[in-house]
């Protein structure tokens, strides 16, 4: 039987995540980075988006806001501002909320509020990105060297 690792996704709210999986594919500033068990340390920034999880031959999806990851052999620790389960999401509601955020952010506000207002924009629109296609793998960006 192959090793798992351990994925804990936290967020300010707590965590959201936390089991031991075959597998993850987080969505990495540079492209996707896929963590088996054995993976070299790392430390990485991640972009809003999915990270794709395979678990007993299943693949489940969380999406995540920008954050960062830290990796090692047996354990991969995801710190995000926003992260929504799949099963969790409601289409209608995440689209009232990106609407009244960004109805908000048009009018006149100090930096330290339209921070906040950015922060709840990008956490609305992390949900329906779920609901999109998946991409093929020839659609993927992947990282290749310079």
């Amino acid at each position: 039987m192959p090793k798992t690792i351990r994925l804990e996704i936290l967020t300010p709210e707590g965590k959201t995540f936390a089991d031991d999986v075959d597998m993850a594919v987080l969505p990495c500033m540079m492209g996707e980075v896929g963590v088996l068990h054995g993976h070299e340390p790392l430390v990485t920034s991640l972009q809003p988006g999915d990270i794709r999880i395979t678990k007993d031959k299943k693949e489940s999806r969380i999406a995540v806001g920008s954050g960062f990851a830290k990796i090692n052999a047996d354990k991969v620790m995801v710190m995000t501002h926003a992260a929504v389960r799949a099963d969790g999401l409601d289409k209608a509601a995440a689209e009232e909320a990106r609407k009244r955020a960004a109805e908000t952010l048009a009018q006149k506000m100090g930096a330290q509020e339209g921070a906040v207002v950015e922060a709840s924009l990008e956490k609305s629109l992390t949900g329906p990105r779920l609901t999109r296609r998946r991409p093929k793998s020839s659609d993927r960006n992947v990282a290749r060297p310079t």
